[in-house]
């Protein structure tokens, strides 16, 4: 059985840190690494009216302006998926981390 190690002395700060990376799914690590400034930023909704202009339904567009907004949907809706797992990761990283830090370096996070 692994124990996950406690931060608690300087000494143990390399392991805890590799247990903590290690917790995290190693393509959303960079958005997590304080060595990056890597920002996942919510993915602009796409609408009707970037595709054509002054358009608000799908009736008012043509065949291949439909495919074309069809298609920044689906890459919208990949966007967002990928933006709440990252959310839904960084809620457990925390929550790993304030029981993986001693309690009398927890105010020092």
């Amino acid at each position: 059985m692994i124990t996950d190690i406690i931060l608690e002395h300087p000494f143990t700060y390399f392991t805890w840190y590799a247990k903590i990376k290690g917790s995290v799914p190693k393509d959303l690590w960079r958005y997590f690494d304080p060595k990056q400034q890597d920002e996942l930023e919510h993915p602009e909704q796409v609408t009707i009216g970037q595709v054509k202009e002054d358009a608000v339904t799908l009736n008012e567009l043509s065949a291949a302006e439909k495919s074309i907004f069809s298609q920044l949907r689906a890459i919208y809706n990949q966007d967002l998926t990928q933006y709440h797992r990252m959310l839904s990761q960084e809620a457990k990283l925390r929550e790993r981390i304030m029981t993986l830090v001693s309690d009398s370096k927890k105010s020092q996070l």
